[in-house]
């Protein structure tokens, strides 16, 4: 199993304390990309009693078994949606629309689930759920031994009602920016894009503004081309996420930003499920770099290097701005914050960046900071631009310095690494599915830490626990003294034989970097490696019959790499 953040136990520990004083109906906020099915999985596994959890979108059954399957290896988590009705398992993953259908609880035991878990519990006030949670007999009203647990990132909702009467006790709750302090999320960057769109006449409906009064309003030209260039001013050329106000709204986002020759789509729930998952698997592979989007990827959606996420839709709801917010902060390798541009109309009552937990304190202590080291300078750099239609662009980046961040290397789109120790890396290993294997790489040695392979999130989750456990930030971390050392004897005198410059000043993080890629690059280029005899890959037989190029049995990996250095050469000689 994947070892437990100090937070994730501190929670168990709670939830199993406050159902031992009698609380039967609780309720855990924990943030979004701060690994919630852990919790549930972790619980699970201790249960005495049988397991029901509860999600809202049916889309969401699957990833949430595949996610135990990550967490739990080797237990059968039974489904109930559509078709599928394994509703023996002592572990069930159910989506709400399944479980009102008529006749759907009454083929189930409900009495023998101990634990019923509801993700995205501030949806549970809606009639639905109130009828399931009525049938499992959780609701209004727990018995003794049974306990009903919300998980949620956002306890709040848009429409202002509550969910004291379903839940007795909020029992455990992290702020976003606890999560960022400790490393666990990505820091954020906000930069405030004032529009000046007045939005006074947009109708309230639902504690919301109504969506085809907003998308008249905020689809317009002038403010879609004032986000195309607030990202290419801001955006830093990152994978981005666009959150609009309809489905009109973002393919008119995407056609704009197409225009200005970025890869931007569009994907709504409305496509059918395999083109959906083709332009979703397009974006995650870096063809696709921007992805706009009305609602269907405020929840559920996790795609961690996504680098810049985009508020073109304005909302008066804490719960929606933190949900989309959430999208761009789960942990990536070489990607230290997410760059969230708001695009700010005019409106007293719109939420913003500062608006959520735990941000705002933080932001006003680093600006009294920098005010008292720097006189006469704050946080907030106004800047006028007349190109944009007098818009203003207002950046105010929220450092949160207390982030205990590694420093991961990089070394191609398969493999990235962190230093463990003298000679000692923690390695990421991407397969041919995706997933990412995670090994310990010592002279030679080679340790799996995980038997099976994981998403990037939690492969990247798994890699840092091991540092943090053994004691090993002092490698790994990112202000590391070793770093800004001076370079050892046996360094310059390796990089010399490799017939690499060691020039004066150079420290033992430089000189290692220099060492790795000469190392790299000799590999590379001997024509008698072991690796260029090795079949060729998945990935370049996909780069082969991209070009059109004939795929012939037995082709190398050398053979490929032969034909991949020719393209090239020709190329520059083009240039």
């Amino acid at each position: 199993m994947l070892a437990l953040r100090d937070y994730q136990q501190e929670a168990i520990a709670t939830i199993v304390r406050e159902a031992s004083a009698g609380v039967r109906r609780q309720l855990v906020q924990i943030p979004t990309g701060g690994g919630k099915t852990v919790i549930a999985a972790e619980l699970s596994r201790r249960a005495r009693k049988r397991v029901l959890m509860v999600v809202h979108r049916d889309e969401l059954v699957q990833q949430s078994v595949e996610k135990f399957g990550w967490v739990w290896p080797g237990e059968h988590v039974g489904v109930v949606k559509g078709s599928s009705d394994e509703h023996d398992r002592r572990v069930v993953v159910a989506s709400v629309q399944t479980l009102a259908a008529r006749g759907r609880l009454d083929r189930m035991d409900v009495e023998s689930f101990g634990l019923v878990i509801v993700d995205e519990a501030h949806h549970v006030a809606a009639e639905s759920w109130l009828y399931v949670l009525g049938r499992l007999g959780v609701f209004p009203e727990a018995p003794a031994g049974r306990l009903l647990l919300g998980i949620t990132a956002t306890p709040s909702r848009s429409d202002g009602v509550g969910l004291g009467h379903v839940f007795e006790k909020l029992v455990f709750r992290k702020s976003l920016a606890d999560l960022i302090g400790a490393g666990y999320l990505k820091d954020v960057t906000g930069v405030r894009v004032e529009t000046h769109l007045d939005l006074s006449r947009v109708r309230i409906s639902s504690g919301d503004f109504n969506t085809k009064d907003l998308s008249l309003a905020v689809d317009t030209d002038n403010r879609n081309r004032l986000l195309c260039e607030a990202y290419e001013r801001y955006g830093e050329e990152r994978k981005a996420l666009v959150f609009t106000a309809d489905i009109t709204h973002a393919q008119h986002v995407a056609e704009a930003l197409r225009e200005r020759g970025h890869k931007a789509d569009w994907v709504s729930g409305e496509l059918p499920s395999r083109e959906r998952q083709r332009r979703l698997a397009a974006f995650r592979d870096g063809d696709t770099s921007i992805m706009a989007s009305a609602m269907l990827l405020t929840e559920g959606y996790d795609e961690p290097s996504i680098g810049c996420v985009i508020m073109a839709r304005p909302t008066r709801s804490q719960t929606l701005f933190m949900q989309a917010v959430g999208r761009g902060l789960r942990l990536y390798p070489g990607l230290d914050d997410c760059i969230v541009l708001d695009l700010a109309d005019t409106r007293q009552d719109l939420v913003g960046l500062g608006d959520l937990e735990g941000i705002r304190e933080l932001t006003e202590r680093r600006a009294r900071a920098k005010a008292e080291s720097v006189p006469g300078e704050g946080t907030r750099d106004v800047v006028d631009d007349d190109h944009l239609d007098s818009a203003r662009l207002v950046a105010t980046p929220l450092d949160l310095l207390a982030r205990s961040a590694f420093r991961w290397h990089i070394e191609a789109k398969r493999r990235m690494r962190l230093e463990a120790g003298p000679g000692e890396d923690v390695v990421l290993l991407r397969q041919e599915t995706g997933l990412w294997e995670v090994v310990l790489q010592s002279r030679g040695r080679r340790l799996r830490l995980v038997e099976q392979a994981l998403p990037l999130d939690y492969a990247q989750a798994r890699a840092e626990e091991h540092i943090r456990q053994n004691g090993l930030e002092g490698f790994a971390g990112k202000d590391a003294r070793w770093r800004t050392r001076p370079a050892t004897e046996r360094q310059v005198e390796l990089l010399e034989h490799l017939g690499v410059e060691a020039a004066g000043g150079l420290t033992r993080e430089a000189a290692q970097d220099r060492i790795r890629s000469a190392l790299r690059d000799k590999t590379l280029k001997d024509p008698d490696a072991p690796w260029r005899q090795q079949p060729a890959s998945e990935a370049q037989l996909e780069w082969m019959r991209k070009r059109h190029i004939p795929v012939k049995d037995g082709v190398t990996k050398g053979d490929v790499a032969a034909m991949m250095e020719k393209l090239k050469t020709r190329k520059r000689a083009a240039q």
